[in-house]
């Protein structure tokens, strides 16, 4: 099977890979990467993932988390070096709740303050048990090696002291920069027309 590509208009890439499968698997690929922080934004890439499923103009944390799971789905994301990655895996009949949610969440949430108040600690505690993962540092500390004083050469979860600073107007600041449709890619693969995605 061919894989089927469009551009809209505000710069939105579409890319859809039919199947027979009644699951369908969707997402944003948002360029918005640890490449893409300024040093005094360390961290701020993985720090957004975490925060997008966090409230919307639409949509509080429970609507979001809930969104999926009550028709039997998922929502997930993860950062890298070069991007971040919203997805979700649906039954076919669920696809448009799920292009919804994803689209919402990606450029419309709004970061409040008391969330991030209350994620930081979860991600300060991710980097703690990162710490404990020799196997896992070791590539950081290659990456820092290769690419010193450097976006590439920093930690994707940053440190934990910068990230308590962070404010819903840091947030914004760097959504407003880069979740913009022209720096990101809607993917489906699935048994849904191309005319629908």
């Amino acid at each position: 099977m061919s894989y089927q590509t469009y551009t809209l208009p505000n710069g939105l890439r579409i890319l859809h890979e039919p199947s027979h499968s009644q699951v369908v698997y969707c997402g944003y690929v948002v360029c918005a990467g640890t490449r893409h922080e300024a040093e005094a934004d360390s961290g701020m890439a993985h720090f957004i993932e975490h925060l997008t499923f966090k409230g919307t103009a639409r949509r509080r944390a429970c609507h979001i988390t809930n969104g999926l799971e009550r028709v039997g789905g998922d929502l997930n994301a993860f950062t890298t070096k070069q991007e971040t990655v919203y997805y979700a895996t649906v039954l076919k009949a669920d696809f448009q709740r799920a292009a919804d949610l994803l689209t919402d969440i990606v450029f419309h949430s709004v970061y409040p303050q008391a969330e991030i108040d209350k994620e930081v600690e979860v991600i300060c505690d991710e980097i703690d048990s990162y710490q404990d993962s020799p196997s896992e540092l070791i590539f950081d500390e290659f990456e820092s090696m290769m690419f010193p004083g450097q976006a590439l050469g920093r930690d994707i979860l940053g440190q934990a002291s910068r990230l308590r600073e962070y404010t819903t107007a840091d947030a914004l600041r760097f959504a407003r920069t880069y979740y913009q449709p022209r720096h990101a890619a809607f993917y489906v693969y699935g048994d849904v027309s191309f005319r629908t995605v």
